[in-house]
């Protein structure tokens, strides 16, 4: 193997430096703490590898630069660092693994596409409205309790069941039934509805329960009701144990 040492080696314009000729020969240059410096003007080439020993450095000076001609690469087996903010028009489609921190997105997010989207937790869903098209067609089973303005499955409203009560139906019709009275002579009273129709009277149907069969009196309604009470008057004197009935109906 053929050795050269010299202090300096001055190459002149259009001139070549070659040293080696196979991908086998080593260059080497200086010892530790030395430096290799390519004035302003000039340019390295290199056609094989570069290796840069343990400790040492590539040391571009300002207005210097390394060029990297189509085709080749720049391979990096450690740790790139101090230059990285200067890196621009980077391509996002080689990002490949971790995580883009939030703050690298804008405040409002561009609209996209969402139908790729999966596995969404309804939780966060703030406001809006939910389509009717993204509910089952069958709802699960939950608490009705918070349910309102629901149709009503029975007849009725309201109801009492007494022996003088009444039920409401749906529609606001009042049908009312009692008794009242246990009287023998001739007589009189008045008699107050379980509850007092909202606005009419439409029909009162009164009777009499006779424990006699012999002189039969009817019981009859003396003046003309009110939405809330009527009077009644019968007229047998002979007989006792009589009891009257009614039933009334309005809204």
């Amino acid at each position: 193997m053929s050795k050269i040492e010299v202090d300096t080696i001055d190459t002149q314009s259009s001139t070549t430096l070659q040293v080696g000729s196979t991908n086998t020969a080593l260059i080497k240059i200086g010892t530790s703490g030395d430096t290799v410096e390519y004035p302003a003007g000039t340019t390295f080439t290199q056609s094989g590898t570069q290796n840069v020993t343990a400790g040492g450095a590539i040391n571009v000076k300002s207005g210097g630069s390394i060029i990297i001609d189509s085709g080749a690469a720049i391979t990096n087996n450690g740790t790139a660092t101090g230059f990285s903010a200067d890196l621009t028009n980077l391509n996002a489609t080689n990002l490949t693994s971790g995580t883009v921190p939030d703050a690298r997105f804008p405040a409002t997010l561009p609209i996209a596409n969402g139908s790729a989207l999966t596995n969404l937790n309804a939780t966060n869903l703030g406001s809006g409205t939910v389509p009717d098209a993204r509910f089952p067609a069958t709802l699960p089973a939950i608490s009705g309790a918070n349910l309102t303005n629901l149709p009503s499955t029975n007849p009725y409203t309201a109801q009492s069941n007494t022996e003088s009560g009444y039920i409401k139906l749906v529609g606001g019709v009042i049908i009312q039934w009692g008794l009242f009275g246990t009287f023998g002579i001739a007589s009189s009273g008045t008699v107050n509805f379980a509850t007092t129709f909202p606005s009419n009277l439409w029909s009162l149907t009164v009777g009499l329960w006779n424990n006699s069969t012999n002189n039969l009196y009817s019981l009859v309604v003396a003046r003309t009701p009110s939405t809330s009470q009527f009077t009644w008057y019968q007229g047998d004197t002979g007989n006792t144990g009589r009891v009257g009935s009614y039933i009334a109906v309005g809204k």
